[in-house]
């Protein structure tokens, strides 16, 4: 009989930042070997994840390269090749316990055990994250402030940048290119004018800083060798346009405006990620597929102009389902999924925003398509998924329910009850604006 042996003092920190698990680590005796939940640490590692019920698989999806988990086996497919292991996915008290080193090393990163006073602690750092080496590198960020201004030192070589504001919600973005983020991804302030500070690696090249503004601010920029200065105050009303910070002679970026009639439709998977597999043996991404181009249509009805990230059963990368938003200045984002689960009985709607992020178009859009199909309400809920975390407009992912449960998967794939889903979809957005 299997006997894991659960280590409350087991910390997973990747590239310094610590992993927030909803189960505590697994270390499997036999092998020595630790597990744990497979969702956050996908997430962690910025893979898209989903379980399949049908092949009782976890997989996790990060650019070109997929990992399919089996549970109770010591095999792994990494792009379709089989691996074999030295420890087995588990279902453990409701959660599926993956291997860490195996996740993080197919990745392409290091992992390091470490034992500390408080326990054990486990480093995953980047070897080959999938990017070039810049010639910058965001080293570090600082802010000080007092009661008229806020001032940001970013620690980066002098070189290009791009600037330019985005309102609803109001953000000041800030694009270091031939960069390569090494900061956080989220610095919460305690300010009047900037709730927090965001950043990504947006592109290979490019490091992207957005800067959560409460109100609307003037801002200063001065160039150094090694740091880049960010002085924010109140408006004056003489800073209405965006000011430079390139060297003197080069054109200055135009400062988009939000179109607060073009949205983004994000079908999930494509091509050859099908997604989850339902009990009937259909695909996800074509479920999904279907339910967005009678969202699209619903939509320019109602006199938004639409952009779908895929038109059609093809592979689009989760980078470029970010880059097509980010193009744009759309006013929303909003993504289109299936769910699975292990348990043939779980059901119902969740809609899915990133941490800390407008809690409204989620639950806008949550309570008008329950109002619509009578779901189960599996409620509004957090999560690092890489097109809602990444993308600048407001984004949300929708889970219209499990094809993993027979009845909910029969409910979905009725042409009525997705013509109820669209509704809801399109009144949720239309009372988030107002409207």
């Amino acid at each position: 009989m299997y006997i894991p042996q659960a280590f409350a003092g087991v910390d997973v920190y990747v590239e310094g930042k610590i992993v927030q698990f909803d189960a505590p680590p697994i270390i499997d005796a036999s092998s020595n070997r630790t597990l744990v939940p497979f969702r956050q640490i996908f997430e962690a590692l910025g893979a898209e994840v989903w379980f399949d019920a049908r092949s009782k698989s976890a997989f996790g999806l990060k650019g070109d390269l997929t990992i399919e988990l089996p549970i109770n086996l010591k095999v792994a497919y990494k792009n379709g090749e089989q691996i074999q292991l030295d420890v087995a996915t588990r279902a453990i008290n409701g959660r599926t316990m993956v291997p860490l080193r195996f996740i993080g090393e197919s990745l392409g990163c290091r992992v390091d055990a470490h034992n500390t006073p408080e326990g054990t602690r486990v480093d995953i750092v980047w070897i080959d994250p999938g990017r070039p080496d810049n010639e910058r590198s965001l080293k570090e960020i600082t802010t000080t402030a007092n009661d008229s201004e806020l001032l940001i030192e970013l620690k980066v070589e002098d070189g290009l940048n791009e600037v330019f504001k985005l309102g609803n919600p109001d953000r000041l973005v800030i694009d270091l290119q031939n960069t390569t983020n090494g900061v956080d991804d989220i610095l919460n302030l305690d300010n009047p004018m900037v709730s927090a500070i965001r950043t990504s690696q947006l592109t290979s090249d490019t490091t992207r800083m957005v800067l959560d503004l409460k109100s609307m601010v003037d801002y200063y920029f001065e160039k150094n060798n090694h740091s880049l200065l960010i002085r924010i105050v109140e408006p004056t009303g003489l800073n209405d346009a965006i000011v430079p910070i390139e060297p003197a002679g080069e054109s200055e970026q135009p400062m988009p405006v939000v179109n607060d009639r073009l949205i983004i439709l994000d079908p999930g998977h494509g091509g050859k990620d099908v997604g989850a597999i339902g009990v009937s043996g259909k695909y996800e991404k074509d479920l999904v597929l279907g339910i967005t181009n009678q969202l699209r249509t619903a939509l320019e009805d109602e006199g938004y102009t639409v952009v779908l990230t895929r038109l059609d059963d093809s592979y689009v990368s989760l980078d470029e389902r970010v880059n097509i938003a980010d193009r744009t200045n759309a006013f929303a984002f909003v993504s289109i999924h299936a769910n699975s689960a292990a348990n043939p009985f779980a059901e119902g709607l969740e809609v899915y925003k990133y941490y800390d992020s407008d809690h409204k178009p989620a639950q806008n859009v949550l309570d008008a398509i329950l109002m619509q199909t009578g779901q189960v309400n599996r409620n509004v809920k957090e999560a690092g998924f890489y097109v809602i975390k990444n993308t600048l407009m407001p984004s949300i992912l929708i889970e219209t329910g499990f094809i993993s449960n027979v009845r909910e998967e029969a409910f979905l794939w009725d042409q009525e009850n997705q013509e109820d889903i669209v509704r809801g979809i399109v009144k949720g957005i239309m009372k988030y604006q107002g409207r």
